[in-house]
């Protein structure tokens, strides 16, 4: 979540921000629950705030409000509750605002500024358009209040009324989706008249790789007016109409004569490009070049989105990428540049690489040496002679010394990342046998590792803590080491109606239990003591509604990620020797003996211990529990048997 300090909040207000010609056109905080402008500029008239499908605004004030920290609201925002499900930015639902100068006069906007936050339920995208074109796109992360601050260019003299659209589509976009403090900026002066449009010619194409080009022209001549926005339009079709058919790469400003580029992103490989270059002046319309064209690159090799991750041991991961394809050109060089800084520079980061001759397909290189107690950021590579791609960003949780166990739920597995030696760690279950769902909508606010939360849905209900339910998981020593649990930590949310308790329990003791507040995401851990040298130690994460800290029912969710167990694994003490209680049933032998959890106990015979050497046989074979253990000769076919036990 972005942090509002008082520059913010005086742009918010309405104070000058440096960008452009600066003052407010119109500007909306929804005070008193009206739709209506708190501020309009003189010669200019601005609509009320309204939203597209003709439903109504919700003016609200809800738990929300710690989040939302909208400046001069009494109610702090507008909510238009659902329906936000359009396929796309061009027919999305949106909300709407519409600018007219009076009659002689024109408005330029320079900037938008606004408060937004959408629910899970509500639009995955959002975006901002003037007059039709699109300024923004973006995927909006739920339950997070983001700040907006978009300078504007290219929409300068307008006496047309100009409609400005904050809009939201998307499959999944049933709930509401939030506005507040949206600052329109700009200033309203005499309306420009011209007569002479500005000519622009010598489109060049430079720098070119698979999917960028840097593109340009010259401008000749200015016209009678300012040129105001310069640069091109791009087509993969020739003799292509630039406004209705092209691409548009642009710059806005105020412009002389001269060469200009412009960078043309996200082409496709291996393709001709058609393109031209235009100028257009403030008032006499726009110019083009000639056409041109150039042929991209073969691209580069591709990545998945995702690299991937598996922890090995404190200090070390597994971590790479896949290799979708390599376009025609084999891969060279391989690997993973890391940081514990997110969005990192390729140039200050650890890289892990191999060198060679690659085929496409998944890959994972051994990175030692990272620092415990740290998050790692990281991005697998590929490279060949067309160039070197990197996958998205993707994190994970390096646990700090003395680490016994560490889940992060990575890839939807309920096992353990990281377990430390001579013990087995269990799955991760919930008490009632329900199945654990898994998510991943809140990775802005989550900060987790992995996918990145476990789900325990409904039930979380119990009233007191004996009927709690829980998410469990045992450690148990092997061959006989034993374990100290010295602290434990996990990231949960607990949602609307979720849990309002939580605690740890080991062994069945009470470790800790602490209120947990509704939707915010944040971490417990508790310290353990007196549950020392365990065989075997149970944990159980406990969640139920004893109704103190907030107003809830316990039917809904718990989500929890990065559980980290940490403690000392001691090694065995020798087993005492196997005291053999030698009686006789129906015919068989029957050997009951104190076992120790960890190690194997073998029965052997012989009938000749002056032999040598004593052929020793093999009957039965039991392991160690804890408990006494009993072992059988089921068929001893002498009476002159001589038995031992071997512990392993």
């Amino acid at each position: 979540m972005r942090k509002f300090g008082w520059l913010s909040l005086a742009l918010f207000m309405g104070w000058t921000t440096g960008i452009g010609h600066a003052g407010t056109l119109a500007y909306y905080t929804f005070t008193g629950a009206t739709a209506a402008p708190e501020t309009v500029a003189a010669n200019l008239t601005a609509s009320n705030f309204s939203v597209s499908d003709s439903g109504n605004i919700v003016f609200t004030l809800t738990s929300q409000e710690a989040l939302w920290v909208a400046a001069g609201a009494a109610l702090p925002y507008a909510s238009s509750p659902n329906l936000w499900t359009r396929d796309d930015q061009e027919s999305a639902k949106h909300y709407y605002v519409e600018l007219t100068a009076s009659i002689g006069k024109a408005v330029t906007i320079t900037n938008i500024n606004y408060l937004h936050l959408r629910i899970p339920a509500g639009p995955p995208n959002v975006g901002l358009s003037i007059n039709g074109m699109s300024l923004r796109s973006e995927e909006l992360a739920a339950d997070v209040v983001e700040s907006v601050n978009q300078p504007v260019t290219g929409f300068e003299n307008l006496t047309n009324t100009v409609v400005i659209r904050f809009e939201g589509w998307g499959a999944s976009g049933n709930g509401p989706y939030r506005m507040d403090n949206i600052m329109i900026q700009g200033y309203v002066a005499d309306e420009v008249t011209g007569e002479v449009a500005p000519t622009v010619a010598l489109p060049t194409s430079t720098n070119i790789t698979a999917t960028n080009a840097v593109l340009g022209g010259t401008i000749t001549d200015t016209g009678d007016t300012d040129v105001v926005e310069r640069g091109v339009y791009w087509s993969t079709a020739p003799d292509f109409d630039p406004e209705t058919e092209g691409t548009r790469v642009w710059q806005g400003g105020t412009f002389g004569t001269g060469a200009f580029t412009v960078l043309a992103e996200d082409l496709p490989p291996a393709t001709t490009i058609y393109f031209v270059a235009y100028a257009r002046g403030v008032a006499t319309g726009t110019a083009f070049s000639e056409e041109s064209s150039f042929l991209t690159l073969s691209g580069p090799p591709a990545m998945l989105a995702a690299p991937s991750f598996i922890s090995t041991a404190p200090g070390s991961a597994e971590i790479g990428g896949n290799i979708l394809a390599d376009n025609g050109d084999p891969i060279t060089r391989r690997g993973v540049a890391w940081s514990t800084a997110a969005n990192f520079d390729i140039g200050d980061a650890t890289v892990v690489d191999e060198s060679g001759a690659f085929p496409a397909g998944p890959f994972s290189i051994s990175a030692t040496d990272l620092p415990k107690d740290e998050r790692i950021y990281y991005r697998a590579f590929a490279e060949n002679a067309l160039g070197t791609t990197y996958s998205d960003d993707a994190s994970f949780y390096m646990p700090p010394h003395g680490a016994l166990a560490f889940f992060s739920f990575d890839n939807n597995q309920v096992t353990p990342d990281l377990m430390g030696e001579n013990l087995q760690v269990s799955s991760l279950s919930l008490s009632d046998a329900s199945p654990i769902a898994f998510g991943s909508t809140l990775p802005g606010s989550w900060g987790g590792s992995g996918v990145p939360y476990a789900i325990g849905v409904d039930g979380w209900g119990g009233s007191i803590r004996s009927l709690a339910k829980s998410f469990d998981f045992t450690i148990d020593g092997m061959g006989g080491y034993t374990i100290t649990i010295t602290n434990i930590s996990v990231r949960y949310l607990s949602t609307t109606h979720g849990p309002s308790t939580m605690g740890f329990r080991v062994n069945n003791e009470n470790i800790n239990d602490e209120n947990v507040p509704e939707g915010i995401v944040q971490t417990m851990s508790a310290a353990v003591i007196n549950i020392e040298q365990q065989t075997s130690t149970t944990v159980q994460i406990q969640g139920w509604d004893r109704d103190i800290s907030r107003t809830t029912d316990g039917t809904q969710d718990l989500w929890i990620s990065d559980i980290l167990v940490q403690g000392l694994v001691e090694s065995p003490a020798e087993p005492q020797a196997v005291e053999l209680d030698i009686r006789r049933s129906a015919g068989a032998f029957d050997f009951s003996f104190p076992s120790e959890m960890g190690f194997s106990y073998r029965l052997e015979f012989a009938t000749n211990l002056v032999e040598q050497p004593v052929n020793w046989q093999e009957i039965d074979t039991v392991p160690g529990d804890g408990e006494t253990r009993t072992i059988i000769d089921l068929d001893p076919q002498d009476s002159m048997r001589m038995y031992r036990i071997l512990v392993e």
